[in-house]
C-alpha cells in the first residue's frame, strides 16, 4: 500500500471518530431512559415542587417553560391505572407539574429534549418524563 493511501486511511479513521465521539459524547442524545435517570438523581421522587424549581434554575442550560400549580402533564406513555385519562386516550400524571428544555442537538434537524416533572397534591414529585421532539425543515 502506498504511503499517502495510508495516510488517507488515517485521515479517513480519525475524521470517523471524531464525528462518533462528537456525536455520542452528548448525553441528549442518548435514550430517554438514560436522561431521565440523570435527571432523577438531580431531582429525586419525593422533593418538594420549590426545590425542583431551585434545581431547574441552577442548571445553566435548563429553561423553565411552563410551571402549572392547578394540573399535571400530559404523559405520552401508556396509560396509568388510577390517573385520569385525558381526551387523547393518555393519562394525566400529578395534580401540579413542571415543564422545562434541557437542552437541544442537531443532526440535520433540531430535536429538543423537554422534562416533566409530575406533583401530587401536597407539591410532591411522583413523576418524571423525557420527551424529544424534532423540528420539521
Amino acid at each position: 500500500m502506498k504511503k499517502s493511501m495510508k495516510y488517507t486511511l488515517c485521515a479517513v479513521l480519525v475524521i470517523i471518530l471524531v464525528v462518533f465521539i462528537a456525536i455520542f459524547s452528548n448525553p441528549l442524545r442518548w435514550s430517554d431512559a438514560y436522561v431521565r435517570n440523570h435527571v432523577l438523581k438531580l431531582t429525586p421522587i419525593g422533593m418538594s415542587m420549590e426545590d425542583v424549581i431551585v434545581v431547574i434554575e441552577g442548571q445553566e442550560a435548563w429553561e423553565t417553560r411552563y410551571i402549572d400549580y392547578e394540573s399535571g402533564y400530559l404523559s405520552r406513555g401508556p396509560l396509568v391505572p388510577d390517573r385520569p385519562v385525558s381526551f387523547s386516550g393518555y393519562s394525566i400524571i400529578g395534580e401540579k407539574s413542571i415543564r422545562a428544555l434541557v437542552g437541544e442537538y442537531k443532526y440535520l434537524l433540531v430535536t429538543s429534549v423537554t422534562v416533566f416533572w409530575g406533583f401530587d397534591e401536597n407539591s410532591e414529585l411522583i413523576e418524571v418524563e423525557v420527551w424529544k421532539t424534532v423540528d420539521g425543515p
